[in-house]
């Protein structure tokens, strides 16, 4: 009797149908997709919009007072510190 692997030697294993290549990508891309735009809308676009008002905020603030609002200065800060 012949071992398992022996047995699998002989076996041919079957080629693969044309379309399967195309199907998984094109299932892989759809997938990668959804996954990109969900990132992207619950990442990206909340900072983007955070930076956005803060700059308006920062023109209608210039407009209204005629001058630039104070920012704290970490690097200004720490040479005077020295």
């Amino acid at each position: 009797m012949k071992s398992l692997f022996q047995q699998l030697e002989k076996q041919r294993v079957p080629d693969r149908p044309p379309e399967f290549h195309r199907h998984v990508h094109q299932r892989l891309n759809d997938r990668l997709t959804v996954v990109f735009v969900v990132e992207f809308v619950v990442r990206v676009l909340p900072f983007a919009f955070l930076l956005f008002f803060e700059t308006l905020a920062g023109a209608v603030m210039f407009s209204i007072t005629g001058r630039y609002p104070e920012r704290d200065n970490h690097a200004k800060r720490h040479d005077e510190e020295r």
